[in-house]
């Protein structure tokens, strides 16, 4: 009796120990963060804050692409989840406008929806220096690390990837942003991503965080890295963003009439190898006492 007991106690013990593992910080390319953080959402512990620039287009088929930087990461601070002179700056590009139901003529009070097929991420850690000015050069890339890239996917009929509803208001608001019209647009976006397909992604390389975020589970309907079946893209996305823009009367870099904003990133993480091996422990130890109680 006092064996099993003992048994108990350990499996106890393990179980414990298992769950203050959960919590300490992975690192992965200079950049820390909580496995446990609780973001307000089930699966969650990935919540990226970040401020963003992007072209606008005009014309069914034309794609729109823009840059921009991390300000937060899980609640941390830049100086914090990556360093004083360190910071994720990211690209995007790749998607093709599908669909919209506003021109140039909306007038104020209007509101349109827009669709975008296509579509893919690229982040990268580098200099606060370089990435002061949200666009990253190659040069700047090349002396950073990409940590992390990924498609977007395909959220139903036609292959729409990314859909959203823009707004018309008064030009007091902000800056004239529809050519031709003194109206001021604004509105919000959102999509999924999958970072175990990279196949589309602009330099087609791999980050070096893809697997700590590989979990098909970004709609939270399954636990982490279960395979993807069914033939639902969706069913494999890892990832859901989220983005509100506004008018900007000059593109930061080249002058041109761009949008600005700000876009969220959210999803969860795979636990660090050592981390799952000791949670295996844990339940060898449970049925070790469980077996020796029946005998």
């Amino acid at each position: 009796m006092k064996t099993i007991f003992k048994k108990l106690c350990m499996a106890a013990a393990l179980t414990a120990a298992s769950s203050v593992a959960y919590a300490v910080p992975i690192t992965v390319g200079g950049i820390t963060w909580d496995p446990d953080y609780d973001s307000g959402s089930n699966i969650e512990d990935l919540y990226v804050v970040s401020s963003l620039e992007e072209n606008v287009v005009s014309s069914f088929g034309e794609t729109i692409s823009g840059f921009g930087i991390v300000n937060e990461f899980n609640g941390l601070p830049r100086t914090l989840y990556c360093g004083a002179d360190c910071v994720l700056a990211y690209e995007f590009g790749g998607y093709s406008l599908f669909a919209a139901d506003f021109d140039n003529s909306a007038a104020i009070g209007d509101v349109g929806t827009f669709s975008f097929t296509g579509g893919w991420i690229n982040v990268y850690v580098v200099s606060y220096t370089d990435a002061a000015d949200y666009n990253l050069t190659a040069a700047e890339k090349a002396a950073g690390t990409l940590w992390l890239s990924a498609n977007a996917v395909a959220m139903g009929q036609d292959g729409i990837t990314l859909s959203g509803s823009i707004n018309f208001d008064d030009v007091i608001l902000g800056p004239v942003n529809v050519p031709g019209s003194p109206v001021y647009a604004y509105g919000n976006g959102s999509g999924y991503f999958d970072v175990g397909d990279t196949s589309g992604v602009s330099d087609g390389g791999v980050g070096v965080a893809n697997n700590n975020f590989d979990t098909n589970n970004a709609l939270g309907n399954k636990p982490f890295n279960t395979p993807c079946v069914g033939g639902d893209p969706l069913l494999c996305s890892d990832m859901f963003f989220s983005s509100l823009f506004n008018g900007l009367a000059s593109n930061i870099g080249s002058g041109a009439q761009d949008f600005q904003g700000s876009a969220t990133l959210r999803g969860d993480s795979i636990p660090e190898p050592t981390t799952i091996a000791l949670f295996g422990l844990t339940l060898l130890g449970l049925g070790v006492a469980r077996r020796k109680m029946k005998a």
